[in-house]
C-alpha cells in the first residue's frame, strides 16, 4: 500500500508502531497535516494497534504477491524474455507480453510470483519454485547452468529503503563478495554485495524460480507450515476437509470405472480404498488429514484469515453464529425459533 504522499507501507508501520525515525516522522506529520484521509487512516491504525488488533505477518509467504517493477510492470516478463532469448533464441518482448496476458499468468498490478516461470515451462523448459532458498543454493544452481529468477524488495537493492514494491531480476553469477545480475528495470547489468542483495532478496522470503532445458533434479521441498498454528475451531474442520477430500478421490475413481477390491488391480479398476471413509484405517485417514492440516497451514501462511462468519446470535446460549445455520453449534437449540 503507498499513499500519493509516496510514504511506504513499512514506514507507515513504523510510525503506528512508534519505531519511526525522526525523518519519517516529520515526513508523515505534514502529510497527515495535508490530507484528511491520510490522517483518518493513521489514526484509526494507531488505534488498532493500541488495541492490540494489528496482526504482525512476518511468517507470511507472499505467494499471491506482484513482482511489479519495470514499465508496465513487467519485470517477470522481461525476465523470463532474457533466458529464452539469451539461451535459447527466443522471440520479441511482445509475443511473451500477449502470450502471458492470454493465460491470465501477468496481471495489469504486475505478475504473481506464483505464476512466474509460466513462459519457461510454455516453452519447453523445467521450472520449480521456491521459497526461504540461501547464496549457497544461488551457487549450487549456477553450476548446474540453471537459469535463475529471483525477487527482492525494488527500494531496498536500489536505494537501501523498503518500498514494499517486489521486482524479478536474474541472477547470473555469484562470485568473490558479489552478486551479478540482469535488471529489466534498466534492461542491464548490476552488480552488488552480497549481504545488499540478501537484505533485499530477504523481503520476499528468499524467493527463486529456476530452470533448465535439460531438465531438473527433482526433490520435493514443501512450504514449512510448521511455525503455522491452529486454533480448536480449526483443527476440527480438519476432519471434515479430510472425508471431503476421500470422497471428492472415490467420485473420481468411480467416475473412471473404479470399484472397490481387496487389492488395487489397475487391469480389473479396483481399489481397496473405495469405502466410505469411516470404513478406512487410521493409517489411510492419516494421509487424507495430514494433507487437509496442512493445506489450511499454508492458507494461512500465505496471509489469509480463515473465520467463520457470525452473523446471527442465539438467544438460547448467548452465542454469535452464523445465519446461515438452523442449528446453533454451541447449545444445539432451533435458531429460527430463538430469532
Amino acid at each position: 500500500m503507498k499513499t500519493e504522499h509516496s510514504i511506504s507501507q513499512a514506514a507507515i508501520e513504523r510510525y503506528v508502531k512508534g519505531q519511526s525515525s525522526l525523518e519519517e516522522i516529520a515526513l508523515i506529520t505534514r502529510a497527515m497535516q495535508g490530507d484528511e484521509d491520510f490522517c483518518k487512516m493513521i489514526t484509526l491504525l494507531e488505534g488498532l494497534h493500541k488495541d492490540g488488533l494489528l496482526e504482525e505477518d512476518g511468517g507470511t509467504i507472499p505467494m499471491a504477491s506482484m513482482a511489479a517493477m519495470s514499465q508496465g510492470n513487467l519485470c517477470d516478463v522481461l525476465c523470463e524474455q532474457y533466458i529464452l532469448k539469451d539461451y535459447l533464441g527466443g522471440g520479441e518482448a511482445d509475443d511473451y507480453i500477449g502470450e502471458a496476458l492470454d493465460n491470465c499468468w501477468l496481471k495489469e498490478a504486475g505478475t504473481p510470483l506464483h505464476n512466474m516461470g509460466r513462459l519457461l515451462e510454455r516453452h519447453g523448459m523445467t521450472v520449480t519454485r521456491k521459497y526461504e532458498c540461501s547464496v549457497g543454493e544461488l551457487q549450487e544452481k549456477l553450476e548446474k547452468k540453471y537459469r535463475i529468477i529471483a525477487v527482492v524488495d525494488y527500494g531496498q537493492l536500489w536505494s537501501n529503503e523498503a518500498d514494499a514494491v517486489f521486482h524479478a531480476v536474474v541472477i547470473l553469477q555469484v562470485m568473490d563478495g558479489i552478486i551479478r545480475i540482469y535488471d529489466p528495470a534498466i534492461d542491464g547489468h548490476s552488480h552488488y554485495t552480497i549481504e545488499d542483495f540478501v537484505k533485499a532478496w530477504n523481503y520476499s522470503r528468499n524467493y527463486l524460480v529456476y530452470a533448465s532445458v535439460e531438465g531438473l533434479e527433482y526433490i520435493p521441498h514443501p512450504i514449512d507450515v510448521s511455525d503455522v498454528d491452529l486454533d480448536e475451531e480449526l483443527m476440527e474442520l480438519t476432519e471434515a476437509i479430510a472425508e471431503n477430500a476421500h470422497e471428492v478421490w472415490a467420485e473420481k475413481r468411480r467416475n473412471e470405472g473404479w470399484k472397490y477390491g481387496p487389492q488395487r488391480d489397475d487391469i480389473l479398476l479396483e481399489h481397496p480404498d473405495m469405502i466410505p471413509y469411516c470404513e478406512l484405517t487410521e493409517g489411510e485417514k492419516y494421509y487424507d488429514r495430514d494433507l487437509a492440516l496442512n493445506t489450511i497451514r499454508l492458507v494461512k501462511k500465505l496471509g489469509f484469515n480463515i473465520s467463520r462468519r457470525y452473523t446471527a446470535y442465539c438467544n438460547a446460549c448467548g452465542e454469535f453464529v452464523s445465519s446461515g445455520m438452523n442449528f446453533c453449534p454451541n447449545c444445539g437449540s432451533t435458531l429460527s425459533e430463538n430469532k
